[in-house]
């Protein structure tokens, strides 16, 4: 039987499949043959029986789309053959395959969040993401979870991805590319060439990464309650590897039009799927650029006040969340977050965190859209937020705004990006969080009243598949700096 010789190409595919990291995130532009390289990882170790690997797309259609991941995978694995002439076979429902030995490559997708569970223990030795920015960061590190094997291989995890212009795999390569405040702009968001490929060590711990350039520096930086129990063995190695349309011959020689294709996408786009850039060079739908986002959680030098606020975005059904602002002028100093609860809960909650810290009535502001309505019977002189109501008379006001909610996002905007707030939020995965549901929210230009528009909520909820509690909680303290509410006392009845 002639043998035939299945290779990588050089440049971003070898890169890629050569690294020795734990975690290896690879791509950027579009074409550079990421689908391709991670289809060939499992194949070092098809031989093994008790190897198995699963390789999660955000959907299933995105799996069996037309010449996408499902469709290259039987152009590759039907040339395979073991030493005894025997190939891979496929089942269609689920999408998977067998390799002679007994190995296995599962296709899965996990369409919603609350799919991660279903796998619970689950041993995968081979965890693969295609296009990671489709999946939500807690997807993500919950099934690193189930990334254990005792097939004799040591777990390993390979992801994919184009760029994206802010969210939770940016921050998680960030040391790896230019910042977006870079001195050169034509530089800002693209790949650092003396960093690619470049190993660095991290320990994850109750939602924070701590990264250093070794493993003996990461164990001396790590704070005493970590350091107390993470050993060197515990520790593990991270690395972007960048690509091209350029490190893909083969695509170039056989369609020489594709580059063309990308080129004609909007600007941004093109910028993003030919160059890998992770930047936004217009900024032109921006509400909040991904530096101010990051700034907020180290504005540590925003003044403290006197006055003291409270904003409360109440939930009593569904996935929302009960979320809880304490303001100290512009410093947010703690947020409260509960599960749905019922009226009295909700009640004494803020009755409580009112009196221990000292607010009063007319500086607390709450969500009285829907469930919140029945509150307003109660904190008569604080302000009742409905999202839809006309925007509040500003002395400064030389535009008008769709509603108060958007009103009060480009006020929160305005403030954000001239570094007037602080958030002092010390867990990743709120600051996450949070981050994630401001880049959700992009202008949208004016209705046919010539009044600014913003992403609805609707449809920020469809983007990142929950409410956006957390900076409903934030916009809401901005009635306090456009209007001031001549109101007194907390009265409860």
């Amino acid at each position: 039987m002639e043998r035939r010789l299945i290779s990588a190409q050089q440049g971003f595919q070898v890169n890629f499949l050569e690294s020795a990291a734990d975690l290896v995130i690879g791509g950027g532009a579009a074409g550079a043959g990421k689908t391709y390289a991670l289809l060939m990882e499992p194949i070092r170790h098809s031989a093994n029986p008790h190897f198995r690997a699963v390789i999660f797309r955000r959907t299933i259609p995105q799996i069996k789309n037309e010449g996408g991941l499902w469709d290259t995978s039987k152009e590759l694995y039907l040339k395979l053959r073991d030493n005894d002439g025997r190939q891979p076979t496929a089942t269609d429902h689920p999408p998977k395959w067998k390799f002679p030995s007994g190995a296995t490559l599962l296709f899965a997708g996990l369409e919603s969040e609350s799919s991660k569970f279903s796998w619970d223990g689950s041993q995968v030795a081979l965890l693969c993401f295609d296009e990671l920015i489709h999946f939500s960061q807690s997807q993500f590190w919950y099934l690193v979870g189930r990334n254990r094997s005792t097939s004799g291989i040591r777990p390993y995890v390979r992801a994919t991805t184009n760029p994206q212009t802010s969210g939770w795999v940016k921050r998680l390569i960030s040391w790896w590319i230019y910042p977006d405040d870079y001195a050169d702009v034509n530089l800002r968001g693209m790949a650092i060439p003396e960093r690619s490929g470049v190993l660095r060590y991290y320990f994850r711990y109750s939602e924070n990464m701590y990264w250093a350039d070794s493993a003996k520096e990461l164990l001396k930086i790590l704070p005493a309650d970590v350091a107390d129990f993470c050993r060197l063995d515990l520790i593990k190695t991270a690395t972007f590897v960048p690509g091209t349309l350029d490190d893909n011959k083969k695509l170039t020689a056989c369609d020489p039009s594709y580059e063309s294709n990308l080129f004609s996408q909007d600007r941004n786009h093109a910028e993003r799927l030919r160059r890998g850039c992770w930047y936004d060079h217009s900024g032109e739908n921006e509400l909040f650029s991904f530096t101010d986002v990051l700034d907020l959680f180290t504005n540590t030098f925003v003044a403290s006040s006197p006055d003291w606020f409270m904003t409360a975005d109440v939930a009593m059904e569904g996935s929302d969340k009960f979320v809880v602002g304490i303001w100290c002028g512009l410093r947010l100093e703690n947020i409260y977050v509960f599960d749905k609860s019922d009226g009295k809960f909700i009640f004494d909650e803020i009755t409580k965190l009112a009196n221990k810290y000292c607010i009063s009535g007319k500086h607390i502001v709450f969500d009285a859209n829907g469930v919140g309505n029945f509150l307003k019977g109660f904190f008569r002189s604080s302000y009742d937020f409905r999202s839809q109501n006309v925007p509040l008379l500003d002395q400064g006001m030389k535009v008008s705004f769709q509603n108060l909610r958007v009103q009060c996002l480009f006020k929160l905007s305005e403030l954000v990006s001239s570094g007037k707030i602080y958030l002092n939020v010390s867990s990743d995965s709120q600051r996450n969080i949070i981050s994630e549901e401001l880049d959700a929210h992009k202008k949208t230009g004016q209705n046919a009243r010539g009044a600014l528009t913003v992403s609805s909520k609707d449809s920020v909820k469809s983007l990142i598949r929950r409410s956006p509690d957390y900076v409903d909680m934030l916009l809401m303290r901005m009635v306090f700096e456009i209007r001031s509410l001549r109101k007194s006392g907390l009265v409860v009845r």
